[in-house]
């Protein structure tokens, strides 16, 4: 081999060396592009990531303000029934009195008009018993008779 042979054969081998190194320098770059796209499409995620919180926390602001309006309103509800129920129960509470009071009245007269017709069956009583000492007394004309 002479020396030409040996520059040709060191350019077709700096050639080859280079056109390998060429292919190898275009795959790191390939490779750098993916890795930088696929840190724009992290960041990305990572910002849509956040947005999606941000939004989760003010829909989660707004379910707590609508379970404490939910809240205040069954208790607004709650104690306007409660209320109602105690004003019905006062009402039934009220008719109970009357009608003891009436019930009582009732037999305070039923008391006095028993009075009154004792008063007059001992009256009457004691009259017919009158009346029988006085027919006995006279046996001749009149008799009482018990059958």
């Amino acid at each position: 081999m002479t020396q030409e042979d040996l520059k040709r054969l060191a350019e077709l081998l700096s050639t080859a060396l280079d056109h390998r190194f060429d292919k190898i320098d275009r795959r790191f770059d390939d490779n750098e592009r993916r890795w930088e796209e696929n840190d724009r499409r992290w960041e990305e995620n990572t910002r849509r990531w956040e947005d999606s919180r941000v939004r989760f926390e003010r829909i989660d602001g707004r379910f707590e303000q609508l379970r404490a309006e939910i809240n205040d309103d069954f208790r607004h509800q709650l104690a306007i029934q409660r209320e109602d129920f105690q004003h019905k129960l006062d009402l039934v509470v009220e008719g109970h009195q009357a009608l003891a009071e009436k019930l009582e009245a009732a037999r305070d007269e039923l008391r006095a008009d028993i009075a009154r017709v004792d008063k007059r069956v001992t009256a009457v009583a004691a009259d017919l018993a009158a009346h029988r000492r006085d027919t006995e007394a006279h046996r001749k004309g009149w008799r009482v008779r018990e059958d």
